[in-house]
């Protein structure tokens, strides 16, 4: 190890043995622990003259002696250059080529000479030369280890002459050559043992390294580090697979390609990482061009007998003592105009799932009609734009789910959880809030799901809201009520009927039982003396008796059509002076007299109903929030339009002005949108 710089050496250590070559009878008293065997007593000239020092030639420290140990030891003389103060020749560091610094010419050990300098000091050197290191420390090291204690040797005779820097380069150059060539044949022994080895070893396969899975963590730090963040996905997808032995096989099996595309979705209560990953192997097949078939030669167009219009489908002929309605008498407490019927013409029925879109028997047109460039994919993905990343576009969802049609909200809802595999409702109830998020909510569902849920609403908990119950259960038309307890079931897996006669009770419970049957009769025929007879039954079931017999309103309030209901009041009115309105309010009170008064209305004038319904929740402080959104989602694509002229007539303002005074913000341009206002 080198002394001053701490480095360890990669030459190995050697120990020289020198021979004299040309029987030298006389040698050096210091050999630097190297070993010099020779048997000469006379110094060759040349080397003599080259063996002087160079600054001990004029007496005092001679380096050259007899080899004679019986002759004492010469003092030495004190140098000039002592007497002058002028520091020993510095002599130069030798550097080998593994950067230790060695010692060309092998001074003594301390004390040896005559001069009592150290070693490689001006009297203790070989040739009057010390090796220092370049920050002028000495360093003392030869070929061979260190003679622990030497004797004093006799002095040499002092040479005439010092050495020359030529013969010290030569030196220097000998055995810079004679080292790098140990080294190199050191270096190739130890390749050629090391190769040796390899080829008596047998090979074996490089071993894989083992790398442990990473910490399972129940919540990940998320401080900005993806890299971390994408281990804790990994490692829970670890701990999921060990549990899920399907997932297991369904991951383990494929071959996956490189990962096309990823994206993180925040919800309510989750994240959705969704990552889709390349099939290697797979190619898009090519689209096919198409081949325009070869063009048909032309021929003189045949005639063709005019085709006849199809056979209008009218009502059947009534018995002979019927007669058909042709038009509707307004009551005398009525102020907007009377409905006004279709012409006797029955359309074909349609099917169920649009019971809520069939006409019936007055004229109906709705504010919210079908948009012409409608694209569920395109709105889909409007609305995913409108609620992704920071804030929300209100008024992008508004232009969406505000001018579309139920069916075309349906196929919106899902395309958007085919797109992206999330329901929209759930996104829209982690973004919006308020009545603006109600009414979006409920956009999104079906006519019928939206009447069952607002049932199960009304009936579910403690108490029950009677007015929804009535308002939906008795406006609606057969082919709607059985819809919605279809619904009802496969939403709640209960029975609409049992959970009715268990909220209510007497004669209301009744009401509403016999509407759910679905057994009322529909058409635009009526007979005018059965007419006159159920009139004056029900006058005698009310004010013609002590007491009211609720069960004969019920029989024929709910076992008639409108038609023949129509008649029924006329008849009622002419009887006993009196509207059968007027009559109610005396003879019932409570849940029962709304049910009564609600049939009585629709069956009159369905619009001028929602009408009064709709400026009642408006009405004085504070709104109704829940049955003016019923009302405008449920029949903004009936029969809106007449639904805006009664009210108009009946309450001398328009429908918009009352919205834009009772509600504000989003919630009432959605509601502007759906009844058709700007």
């Amino acid at each position: 190890m080198h002394r001053v710089t701490r480095q360890l050496s990669a030459v190995t250590t050697r120990t020289y043995h020198c021979e004299d070559i040309h029987g030298w009878n006389e040698t050096d008293d210091c050999y630097d622990d190297c070993s010099v065997t020779t048997d000469s007593t006379a110094w060759d000239s040349d080397l003599e003259d080259g063996l002087r020092t160079r600054k001990g030639a004029s007496g005092g420290g001679s380096r050259r002696r007899a080899w004679d140990k019986a002759a004492p030891p010469k003092p030495a003389e004190p140098s000039p250059l002592d007497e002058l103060g002028i520091p020993p020749d510095q002599g130069f560091a030798a550097v080998n080529h593994s950067g230790t610094q060695i010692n060309l010419y092998g001074g003594g050990p301390p004390g040896a000479g005559t001069g009592g300098g150290g070693f490689g000091g001006p009297a203790g050197g070989l040739m009057g030369w010390e090796v220092r290191t370049p920050n002028n420390v000495n360093f003392r090291g030869g070929f061979a280890p260190q003679v622990q204690q030497q004797q004093p040797q006799p002095a040499l005779p002092a040479p005439d002459q010092g050495v020359t820097p030529q013969q010290l380069n030569l030196i220097a150059a000998q055995l810079s050559q004679r080292m790098d060539e140990t080294r190199q044949s050191t270096l190739q022994d130890i390749r050629r043992l090391v190769e040796d080895k390899k080829k008596q070893q047998p090979s074996q396969p490089p071993q894989q390294p083992v790398s442990a899975d990473p910490a399972c963590l129940p919540v990940s730090k998320g401080d900005g580090d993806f890299k971390k963040q994408l281990q804790h996905v990994y490692a829970h997808l670890l701990q999921y697979a060990r549990s899920d032995g399907d997932f297991q096989a369904a991951v383990g099996g494929p071959k996956f390609g490189k990962v096309i595309s990823a994206e993180l979705d925040e919800s309510t209560d989750s994240y959705l990482l969704t990552v889709q990953i390349g099939k290697p192997g797979y190619k898009k097949p090519l689209s096919e061009p198409k081949v325009q078939p070869p063009p048909k030669p032309k021929q003189p167009p045949a005639k063709k007998a005019p085709t006849p219009p199809p056979p209008r489908r009218r009502n059947p002929t009534p018995p002979p003592n019927h007669k058909m309605e042709t038009e509707v008498k307004q009551t005398s407490h009525e102020k907007a105009d009377a409905i006004k019927l279709k012409a006797p013409e029955e359309q074909p029925p349609k099917p169920v799932d649009e019971a809520y879109f069939q006409q019936e028997e007055y004229v109906q047109e709705g504010t919210l009609k079908p948009y012409d460039s409608f694209n569920a994919n395109a709105d889909a993905e409007q609305l995913r734009k409108a609620m992704k990343g920071l804030g929300t576009n209100e008024e992008s969802i508004i232009n969406v789910l505000g001018h579309r049609t139920v069916s075309q909200r349906q196929e919106i809802v899902r395309a958007f959880k085919m797109k992206y595999g999330k329901d929209l409702k759930a996104d829209l109830d982690s973004e919006l809030s308020g009545n603006f998020n109600k009414i979006c909510q409920n956009l999104c569902l079906g006519a019928a799901e939206y009447d069952a849920m607002e049932l199960r609403a009304a009936m579910k908990g403690l108490g029950t809201d009677e007015d929804c119950l009535i308002e939906v259960i008795c406006t609606r038309t057969q082919a709607q009520v059985q819809e919605v307890k279809k619904i009802y079931h496969n939403m709640y897996n209960r029975d609409l009927e049992e959970d009715v006669m268990s909220e209510t009770s007497g004669h209301f419970k009744r009401i509403l039982v016999s509407l759910l049957t679905g057994a009322r009769p529909e058409g635009s025929s009526f007979d005018p003396v059965q007419a006159k007879k159920d009139a004056q039954a029900l006058q005698e079931a009310g004010i013609g008796k002590w007491g009211t017999d609720e069960s004969k309103f019920n029989e024929i309030l709910c076992g008639n059509n409108n038609a023949h209901l129509r008649a029924v009041f006329a008849e009622y009115e002419s009887l006993t002076g009196k509207t059968l309105e007027d009559s109610l309010k005396s003879e019932m009170s409570g849940d029962l007299l709304k049910a009564m008064l609600t049939l009585i209305r629709c069956v009159q004038n369905k619009p001028a109903y929602f009408a009064k319904a709709l400026q009642k929740s408006m009405k004085g402080l504070g709104t109704d929030d829940r049955t003016l959104l019923r009302i405008i989602i449920s029949r903004c694509e009936v029969d809106m339009v007449q639904i805006k002229d009664a009210f108009q007539k009946e309450f001398g303002q328009s429908l918009a002005q009352w919205i834009k005074d009772d509600t504000s913000g989003d919630y009432c341009k959605i509601l502007l949108a759906l009844i058709g206002e700007n």
